[in-house]
């Protein structure tokens, strides 16, 4: 009968595997044992629209926070899309305010005015905002992302409104 003999370098092999996993689960059971500490967020959109809501400035709502035991802000990125659905910033393609004058829908004789000096192009893009500070924002990142020769603000009846070029 043959004698069985074990591969020896195959047992080394394995004998340095298991010690090296066992050093790793060593160092992870030192950590976990560390960390056993939860952590409280909050999303700090929900903070400024409370503050908003409050009348409160963002700053008093934040410290109410942490007193409160908040101890992180979940922050995200924002998006032109986010800003819209809130009402902060509008965006409006130049055909829509061309279709609204030519329709008889516009109302407005500053946004009537431009159209009529051919200043309003159906290529561009007009954004509007309700929230100056947020608005002066996207003015900034517009110029910083496309250009200053692709962003122009207009002065519409005392607001700015920028005239952003498709290409």
């Amino acid at each position: 009968m043959k004698q069985f003999e074990y591969n020896k370098l195959l047992i080394v092999l394995i004998a340095i595997g298991l010690f090296a996993s066992l050093f790793i689960n060593i160092q992870r059971h030192q950590v976990e044992v560390r960390n056993n500490s939860i952590e409280l967020i909050v999303d700090y959109e929900d903070l400024v629209a409370l503050a908003e809501c409050e009348g409160v400035p963002v700053e008093e709502v934040m410290k109410q926070a942490k007193d409160a035991g908040i101890t992180s802000l979940a922050v995200y990125e924002t998006t032109f899309k986010k800003l819209n659905v809130n009402g902060k910033t509008t965006a409006v393609n130049g055909s829509d305010v061309l279709t609204s004058y030519y329709t008889g829908a516009m109302t407005d004789p500053d946004w009537r005015k431009l159209v009529e000096d051919g200043t309003i192009k159906g290529t561009e893009i007009y954004v509007t905002g309700h929230h100056d500070q947020t608005f002066k924002e996207v003015h900034e990142d517009l110029v910083r992302r496309l250009g200053k020769d692709r962003v122009t603000a207009l002065n519409v009846g005392g607001s700015t409104v920028l005239a952003v070029k498709a290409q």
